[in-house]
């Protein structure tokens, strides 16, 4: 009965399908939630969690927000989709969450002390579908076995910030990520890694500085031509084999690289200073650069001083 009514009430808040199967709650403030459903208006699932584990220090808004401890999340699947308008279906969801009479300063701050997801699953599509040249589609990912753990996730004044402490997972293409540490912000406009540390397989980043700047989310569709991009490394490994899966036409001509300096502009008109890269531990070149036309990489105009 309590389960029923949870459900009923969230899903006239927001407007949603949502479901639950059961809900369990014991002392110092211990909730698990069964089975939790999240209809898109496209009667496609939008979140769906088989087990949600929550410890909440502080639920009701205080003089220092909403305050929950941890939440473990098991078997998850996110399944955003991008319709024909450029809408998100979690949008609806977002829109009713919103307060737009309220100043970013007056809204409410949540702190996470710690999240951890196992066994996850995240997609992102495209409703309308455009030929893609690289291995991994930024239109249509899906990533599986996810494994992460973040770290005082804070909300506050539209703006995102963690640390995400692990992170393993592979997308569909069949590029893996083995591990990842780095401190987020994300917002309206940006979307900031620092101190970012990136292993696969077979590479390893040391980037001190990744950024992703644009005017609105919806302009990643368009990601070489409309975001920003700011990228510091420092004797960062990149082996051909996982290039090749954003850069088509790479594969055979090296087997790795390791590169430090600055990269920075769109994919599309990309320019590089103070670049130290070493080729198969063979050769090496200190130099500037300009590139044209990426990710078309046989398109590609490249100017190197």
């Amino acid at each position: 009965m309590v389960s029923k009514l949870v459900a009923e009430r969230l899903s006239e808040e927001l407007q949603a399908t949502i479901t639950i199967s059961s809900v369990n709650y014991s002392f110092f403030k211990r909730i698990q939630v069964n089975d939790l459903y999240i209809e898109d208006l496209h009667g496609d699932t939008l979140i769906y969690s088989a087990l949600t584990k929550l410890r909440i220090k502080q639920l009701k808004p205080g003089r220092n927000g909403i305050e929950i401890k941890k939440i473990t999340v098991e078997n998850a699947y996110a399944n955003f989709v991008i319709d024909s308008s450029n809408v998100l279906n979690l949008s609806f969801i977002v829109d009713r969450l919103k307060n737009p009479h309220l100043p970013p300063e007056k809204k409410i701050r949540l702190h996470i002390g710690e999240i951890e997801m196992i066994d996850g699953r995240f997609s992102l599509t495209r409703m309308i579908q455009t030929p893609s040249s690289t291995a991994v589609n930024f239109n249509d990912l899906d990533l599986h076995d996810l494994q992460i753990s973040l770290k005082d996730l804070v909300s506050s004044m539209d703006t995102v910030q963690m640390h995400i402490t692990s992170l393993r997972g592979v997308e569909k293409s069949g590029f893996k990520i083995t591990g990842a540490d780095t401190h987020l912000t994300t917002g309206k406009t940006m979307l900031h890694f620092r101190d970012l540390d990136l292993t696969t397989d077979e590479s390893h980043l040391q980037v001190p500085y990744l950024g992703f700047d644009f005017v609105r989310w919806d302009r990643f569709q368009d990601f070489p031509k409309e975001v920003d991009l700011t990228f510091r490394s420092d004797q960062s490994l990149i082996t051909i084999a996982d290039l090749s899966y954003f850069v088509p036409g790479t594969r055979g001509l090296l087997k790795q690289l390791v590169i430090s300096g600055n990269v920075h502009g769109q994919l599309n008109d990309l320019k590089g200073e103070d670049l130290y890269v070493t080729f198969d531990q063979n050769s090496s070149l200190a130099f500037d650069f300009v590139m044209i036309g990426l990710p078309e990489f046989n398109n590609t105009f490249m100017d190197f001083r």
